[in-house]
């Protein structure tokens, strides 16, 4: 769980070095209304031109990034992991398997879910609607307070917008933008590494060194942006980038389907209540542990209590190896009836409706875009 946490401040210092960048960009742009800004949040029948809708794909592909799911469940199993050993849960055999990086006889139990539940969904909802909000909209902000109404207003890219910042505000605003792409450049490329690395692991059954795994997706990664970036110069890079976002709108529907799908569906969700065996076995173990502790009123009941207490130790042996894993209890209760973790109705609409959102507008931007009007 170190490494994880080590990962995860890294990524947070990269993403906070942008947000600061693009707070020092909007404060040296000129004043611009807060209802115009504002306004540029609903939406807008400038939207239905090929250019914006192109656009909008690719920020949403830079802002959901599809590779970001799989990153994002794997490393839910450290974090139930890691309350599960601070409280107990596990058993030392079993760790000494996990920290060999197989956790596929593990368990959480359903105080660790519950945690981790609450915990993703309070760090999910406040980086996207903080964090990246606020980064995307300075983005846009920045360049429609330098750029729109100028000459290279239409064929506008990293280069020119720098070259603006530079020219308009000052050369300090130039660098600071080259220091927020650079910035959000390493943090995209660490998560596609190690989202990438997570995939291996679970398609190829990979048994190399990590560091080796890290240094052959890394390379798959990075090669391919170089021969393209040296294949078509200045130009051809900006369209690249753009391009290579809309992609990633386009897959981003078909990734969600299946979590969707699973998220929304019973059987799946579902921890069974325990079963009549586990649920004797537990009776027999708190019975054994009465017999244990309970106090020896004389001389004769503490010799016919040892006498018991030999026979119950053979009784607890038994007993303790057939007792329900942790996975059973909740808040020290076994399980009477299942637990589901299903999306509720709303959630499922909203989680459907999204989709179907997203699904749509790739389907009109491939149409469009065959139909040659970008």
């Amino acid at each position: 769980m170190r490494v994880i946490r080590m990962f995860e401040y890294g990524i947070a210092i990269l993403v906070f070095g942008v947000v600061i960048c693009f707070a020092v960009e909007l404060s040296r742009i000129p004043s611009v209304p807060v209802g115009h800004v504002f306004k540029g949040f609903l939406p807008s029948s400038t939207l239905t031109s090929s250019d914006a809708l192109y656009a909008s794909c690719g920020i949403l592909g830079a802002t959901v990034m599809p590779h970001s799911l799989y990153l994002g469940s794997s490393i839910v199993k450290p974090r139930l992991l890691d309350y599960d050993v601070r409280n107990g849960n596990v058993d030392k055999d079993l760790l000494e398997e996990i920290e060999d990086g197989y956790y596929d006889n593990y368990r959480p139990s359903i105080t660790a879910i519950d945690w981790c539940m609450k915990i993703s969904i309070i760090e999910l909802s406040f980086s996207l609607l903080t964090f990246a909000m606020f980064v995307n909209a300075a983005i846009l902000v920045v360049a429609g307070a330098t750029i729109h109404g100028t000459d290279m207003a239409d064929d506008a890219d990293l280069y020119s917008i720098h070259d603006t910042l530079s020219k308009i505000l000052s050369a300090g605003a130039g660098t600071v933008f080259m220091l927020a792409l650079l910035f959000s450049g390493q943090s995209a490329g660490i998560i596609c590494t190690i989202a990438g690395q997570i995939v291996s692991e679970g398609y190829l059954n990979w048994t190399i060194k990590p560091w080796m795994r890290r240094l052959i997706t890394r390379m798959v990664a990075i090669v391919p942006c170089l021969v393209v970036a040296g294949a078509v110069g200045r130009k051809g890079l900006n369209q690249t980038l753009n391009a290579s976002q809309v992609a990633l709108s386009i897959l981003l529907p078909f990734l969600v389907a299946p979590l969707v799908y699973f998220t929304c569906k019973q059987s799946v969700m579902t921890i069974p209540p325990a079963s009549v065996e586990e649920a004797q076995a537990e009776a027999a173990a708190g019975a054994t542990d009465a017999a244990m502790i309970a106090p020896d009123m004389s001389t004769h009941s503490q010799t016919e209590s040892r006498e018991n207490n030999e026979e119950v130790g053979v009784t607890t042996t038994i007993t303790r190896s057939q007792e329900p894993p942790e996975f059973r209890f909740r808040a020290g209760k076994l399980l009477t009836e299942a637990v589901s973790y299903r999306n509720n109705w709303f959630t499922a609409a909203l989680a459907i409706a999204i989709w179907l959102f997203i699904a749509v507008l790739n389907v009109y931007l491939i149409v469009s875009l065959g139909m040659g009007r970008s």
